[in-house]
């Protein structure tokens, strides 16, 4: 599956500020527990590849503009960070999960290491997380179903480094899943 969030804010020594976060995952599930018209399954997310963009990497001093030589403003250098990672801990429950629609409501957790210190210079680059989304699962040919729904993102170093600034996203997901009957 993959989703995207454009515009995301956050806060930085420099106010607020807005990033676009990507991730693409691969997803193991395991069913747990099955009526006719319930499942509970066990989750588990690869992620190979995630994405942030206009994260602050480095700050240059300038000054403020107000007349005083002593008084410095930060000015913010910004990049886009690439991340991979895994989410081992998950749960879904699917409603109607041998219908030709089915909807599910998801949870995950686990971490992301990023290529630099996220989304503040004094951060960590090893960041937690955890996912929440609704989907709707909707049946195509040969077994397969086309995964379509929204998810709510958090990132967090969990207070490892100085500084902690979560990060949220409203992301957009599009999955294909094989549907076992």
């Amino acid at each position: 599956w993959a989703a995207g969030s454009n515009g995301s804010p956050f806060l930085t020594r420099t106010g607020i500020r807005h990033r676009d976060f990507y991730q693409v995952a691969v997803r193991y599930e395991r069913p747990l527990f099955a009526t006719p018209g319930l499942r509970l399954e066990y989750l588990l997310d690869l992620v190979p590849a995630a994405m942030s963009t206009n994260d602050p990497v480095d700050f240059t001093i300038v000054p403020c503009g107000n007349g005083n030589e002593y008084d410095g403003c930060y000015q913010p250098r910004t990049q886009t960070v690439y991340a991979a990672g895994l989410s081992p801990i998950g749960l879904a429950v699917q409603l109607f999960p041998d219908a030709p629609v089915s909807l599910r409501i998801s949870g995950t957790a686990g971490a992301l290491l990023f290529t630099r210190r996220i989304p503040d210079p004094l951060a960590g680059a090893f960041n937690f997380t955890a996912v929440a989304g609704l989907s709707a699962a909707v049946d195509m040919t040969h077994g397969f179903a086309l995964d379509v729904g929204i998810l709510g993102h958090h990132t967090s170093n969990g207070g490892t480094a100085r500084a902690n600034p979560g990060l949220n996203s409203r992301m957009l997901m599009i999955g294909v899943a094989r549907r076992g009957r």
